[in-house]
């Protein structure tokens, strides 16, 4: 199974083409609530043009976009995209995308995994507990990502009911509290695969 974004192959009127591109980090999103039917997330993929371009594919399959959303070092940049045959995302400008760092913010709503890979959900209710699975291929199942790129510098946001707890083997860098809910930050201390990123969203010990 592909990754949701196994690259981007720049696709203007000009000789971009694969070496173009260079993939820096990722930024991942999800709010996690074991005793929804769904949970729902963006991922932010930050990318390196050396030339401007129209149009941009990306390689992808997986979970499934509601929006899409691109910034170049001029702002916000239109955009029409839709999916193309062979699993390939489109995306394309209302203006040329410029050369230089690129964010590409993919959103989207995804099922939990009941097993496998991906974020898989044990028990329902209140009392679920979540844990991510991160291979290649469970990646691309619980999240939009760039994979086969090489090591990446990775950060997670999470959301959890307060009800529950989070545990990574990433460095935390910060967490905050609104009703009922509990965003925490965390980041990868290095350039790392996607495979050695853990985390689990556990219940708090009843008292």
């Amino acid at each position: 199974m592909h990754s949701f974004l196994v690259m981007l192959a720049l696709i203007g009127t000009g000789p971009a083409g694969r070496e173009a591109v260079r993939a820096d980090s990722q930024s991942v999103v999800l709010e996690l609530h074991p005793a929804a039917a769904q949970y729902r997330g963006a991922t932010e993929i930050f990318v390196t043009l050396s030339e401007s371009t129209r149009r941009i594919a990306i390689d992808c399959a997986g979970p499934e976009p509601t929006r899409v959303e691109l910034l170049d070092r001029e702002g916000r940049v239109g955009l029409t995209w839709g999916e193309r045959p062979a699993g390939t995302l489109l995306l394309e400008g209302a203006r040329d995308i410029a050369a230089g760092q690129v964010r590409i913010r993919v959103a989207f709503t995804c099922a939990w995994a009941d097993s496998g890979g991906g974020l898989v959900r044990t028990g329902r209710g209140a009392r679920a507990d979540v844990v991510a699975r991160l291979s290649s291929s469970g990646a691309s199942r619980a999240f939009p990502c760039m994979l086969g790129v090489g090591p990446q510098r990775w950060a997670f946001t999470l959301e959890v009911p307060t009800t529950h707890e989070v545990r990574s083997n990433l460095r935390r860098l910060r967490s905050g509290r609104a009703p009922g809910v509990r965003t925490t930050v965390f980041r990868s201390r290095t350039a790392s695969p996607v495979d050695s990123v853990r985390f689990e969203i556990r219940p708090r010990t009843r008292r």
